[in-house]
This record gives structure tokens, sequence and C-alpha cells, in this order.
């Protein structure tokens, strides 16, 4: 909320209908209860994250906070991107960004093909050493007991 504050898209007024109120005063157990940025120490999956803009203002809470719990989350950036990604290049990082990510996480398989614009093979080695490293972080992470949940909530 305070990331987002004065944002000309409304993501604070979706923020506070979606968490039932403000953070603060009465409503603030509700938006405790329904803040998934309060409660990342109930992710246990791989976590991919895409933004898009300049600045990353409504993932970077949440994306911090598991990587400061060593849980295995990745951020891309598309700088110039929007929601909905116009540019065939931007498109084609998002969506074979999210191919190897699920390839690799529920199947275990890494891609050793060129295929995105300006990819180099050095990039490609590096993104699997990255995501090899995080399932060490996830095999850790899941011997861990669960969470309780959220007050008030299931």
């Amino acid at each position: 909320m305070a990331v987002t504050y004065g944002a000309k898209d409304n993501i604070q007024g979706r923020k506070e209908q979606t968490n039932e109120g403000l953070p603060f005063g009465e409503s603030l157990e509700r938006w405790i209860r329904n803040d998934p940025s309060l409660h990342t120490n109930c992710i246990k999956a791989a976590l991919r994250i895409e933004t898009y803009g300049p600045i990353s203002l409504n993932n970077w809470d949440i994306y911090a906070l598991l990587r400061r719990q060593y849980k295995a989350a990745e951020m891309v950036v598309i700088p110039a991107g929007a929601h909905a990604l116009s540019r065939p290049s931007e498109r084609m990082i998002s969506l074979q960004g999210n191919v190897d990510w699920y390839r690799f996480w529920l199947k275990g398989e890494e891609r050793s093909e060129l295929i995105l614009p300006n990819e180099t093979a050095a990039a490609l080695k590096d993104q699997y050493l990255r995501w090899r490293q995080m399932t060490e972080l996830k095999r850790a992470d899941d011997a861990k007991p669960g969470c309780a949940p959220p007050i008030g909530g299931s």
C-alpha cells in the first residue's frame, strides 16, 4: 500500500476493495487476513513474477519478501511493457519464459536451443544455473512445517 500510494492507476482503491478496507483502524484485521504479501511464509510453490513498466510497484513487496525468506522466486521486468504485451519480442520473452519455468519446475526439463531475441548461450546457461540453485532453496523450504491459516480465514 505504501509503495503504490498516489499511483494514477487506482491500484490503491483496488487493494482497499480486495482487502475489505484500509490497512488501519477497524478494517486492519481484514487487511491482514486478505493481503497475500503478509502471508508469504505460506507460499511453497516456486514463483515467477512478471512486472511491466519502468518500475515494479505492485510486485516488489511479495518478491522481496520471498527472497528474504530464501524461497524460489524470480522477477522478470519488461521495462517498456504493459499488462497486455503488444510487442512481439516482449510477448516471446514472457511466453517462452513461462514455458521454460514450468517445464523446469514441473518436469525437470531444461531448454538448450536459443529461441529468444538476443538470447545467448551464456544467458540461457545462467538461467538454469540460477533455477537449479533455487531448487535447493525450495527443498529446504518444503522441509519446514506448513503455516497456520490467516486470522479469521481458512
